[in-house]
């Protein structure tokens, strides 16, 4: 009898085997990464315009290599350009793509409200928007984190980090570089000063700045470490504009044996950050939000759009998991190579 329950048992699990493969042997549905079955390219011919804010950044190169990889994936056309942090071209930008008539726009704008005009006139030409990082009202989709949130992240990541470096001091010297540029780096920056004086009664923060590349948080550090010699710990708005420089500037004039008692603190997981914070130098920590995913999402986010699919207008970024000495070795390996996450 038991026999016979098996034998029927492997029979039944063959059918469902069979009819399992003969309902996917369409194109893959959106979200699945793999592009269709057998090498299919279901969205073979459509294009979609990406238009990112500066890829001088290793944030943004990264998000485009994501979507590169889903575009191949799905045989989609990109046609990326570069506004170099300058809103007329970004302007300039979207309307080209309406003009030239792609199937859709990935827009990681440098004015949100400037964009919008425009990005409202290419969805009445049936031309759908996704938003990366900045909100676009207009948009069909919104692809972000809480920007306060992130922040907070940040500067509570800095403050574990003085508590156990630095337990019997009772104050440790902070800086924070920020920016200002539009209302959600407001938030960010506000999140991080909460973030590090919510989480620890010694940081005590000497100046906050406002940085918009690499070069200009070097110049800021430098500044400090004149002015505030005694400056420990500094926060920074992300990666390429805050913590790399940042930690250039401290290596210029910080012995290495002295590096540990150094923190530097940023975000967005870019590679470099990732290798300097493995090398256990100033640089201590970033928060990993995964831009090649992101854009990956980007791509899925538009095909979903195409398809007539109910897309949540708002795409929440988990912005809470944090990359430090303690985990370093998740995402570089033994030679100091990033880890590939593709």
């Amino acid at each position: 009898m038991n026999r016979r329950i098996r034998s029927a048992a492997a029979m039944l699990l063959t059918l469902i085997l069979v009819l399992t493969s003969a309902g996917c042997s369409g194109p893959a549905p959106s979200g699945s990464g793999n592009g269709g079955q057998d090498g299919e390219k279901p969205y073979a011919g459509k294009t979609i315009g990406v238009s990112l804010w500066d890829m001088r950044q290793q944030y943004f190169i990264a998000m485009y290599e994501g979507m590169e990889a889903a575009a191949a994936d799905y045989g989609i056309k990109l046609n990326l350009q570069d506004q170099e942090n300058d809103s007329g071209r970004q302007n300039t930008q979207l309307e080209n793509f309406m003009s030239m008539g792609v199937d859709g726009m990935i827009v990681c704008a440098i004015d949100g409200e400037a964009a919008d005009t425009l990005v409202k006139q290419a969805a009445d030409q049936g031309i759908p928007t996704v938003a990366e990082g900045v909100e676009i009202k207009s948009a069909a989709v919104w692809q972000n984190w809480i920007e306060y949130d992130y922040g907070y992240t940040v500067g509570k990541m800095a403050a574990e980090w003085i508590n156990e470096t630095y337990p019997d001091e009772e104050k440790v010297y902070c800086g924070v570089i920020g920016e200002s540029y539009s209302q959600q780096l407001v938030d960010r920056t506000e999140g991080i000063i909460d973030g590090l004086t919510e989480n620890t009664d010694k940081a005590s923060i000497l100046d906050t700045q406002n940085s918009y590349s690499m070069e200009e948080a070097i110049k800021i550090t430098e500044n400090w470490m004149q002015e505030y010699p005694q400056m420990r710990v500094i926060c920074g708005i992300d990666d390429d504009n805050g913590g790399l420089g940042a930690n250039e500037a401290l290596n210029a004039v910080v012995a290495e044996k002295n590096r540990w008692q150094y923190g530097v603190f940023g975000a967005d997981g870019v590679a470099e950050a990732l290798k300097r914070i493995a090398e256990g130098g100033c640089y201590k920590g970033t928060v990993d939000i995964d831009p090649y995913g992101q854009g990956y999402n980007c791509v899925e986010l538009m095909i979903k759009l195409w398809e007539g699919e109910n897309v949540d207008p708002f795409i929440l970024v988990d912005s809470s998991k944090t990359i430090t000495t303690k985990n370093i070795g998740d995402y570089v390996d033994e030679s100091g190579n990033v880890i590939s996450r593709q």
